[in-house]
């Protein structure tokens, strides 16, 4: 349930960047058609700055982990589960059992009930102390660290040839579902959804030693 919950949330950022990709193809096509260029890319340049300063998208366009808050949701699912699994490695089946048991038998006491199937395990009376499970006891985490961590490669990028007339756009996807779109949009990246009239243009991203990201002089990181 936890691991389909983190999907889920991956899922809602990867339609918002398909979204929000083809909204800015469709403004760069537009830009173009006015003033007869594609905007320029670069280290210093921001083409979703641009278009929203030239009015021809009403905000600035970025990567929905920046905004989502599907990201904080993720978080709190990794909190509350981390928290679960600490509980579960301290405490074996037996010690709750007992512990509960006795909490059964002294409600029934106190209503003078009796309750012929009450747990042998009931009957324990001197202090058990929270053991840690043997191996085969311990809960096996179903998510993994890589489905809340979050790649510094989730940016938009895009290049143009002002000599060719084309222009390249690339997003990441994190989930399942949408993953197999990057190997399969025609680009020559697989790491990255690529959408543009010249798929051949450079818009990876690439992360240092220092977890920054870089890409070509000619590309454009837009987070």
């Amino acid at each position: 349930m936890l691991y389909v919950s983190v999907e889920a949330g991956k899922y809602t950022r990867d339609l918002a960047r398909l979204s929000n990709i083809e909204t800015l193809s469709k403004s760069i096509q537009f830009y173009n058609i006015t003033y007869g260029y594609y905007p320029q890319s670069g280290l210093d340049s921001n083409v979703s700055i641009l278009l929203h300063d030239e009015q021809i998208v009403y905000g600035q366009i970025r990567d929905p982990l920046f905004l989502s808050s599907t990201v904080d949701l993720n978080n709190i699912i990794n909190t509350s589960y981390k928290s679960y699994e600490k509980i579960s490695r301290q405490t074996n089946s037996d010690t709750i059992r007992t512990y509960f048991n006795r909490a059964k038998l002294g409600l029934l006491s106190y209503f003078n009930l009796t309750y012929d199937s009450i747990d042998t395990l009931s009957v324990i009376t001197d202090d058990t102390t929270l053991s840690s499970p043997p191996a085969s006891d311990t809960l096996i985490n179903p998510i993994s660290d890589d489905l809340i961590t979050y790649s510094p490669d989730c940016v938009i990028t895009y290049s143009s040839n002002s000599e060719t007339g084309s222009y390249e756009l690339s997003v990441c996807l994190e989930s399942g579902f949408f993953r197999s779109k990057k190997k399969w949009d025609g680009g020559n990246d697989d790491n990255r959804y690529e959408v543009g009239n010249d798929l051949r243009l450079n818009t990876s991203v690439y992360i240092d030693v220092n977890n920054k990201i870089t890409s070509s002089e000619n590309t454009s990181i837009i987070k």
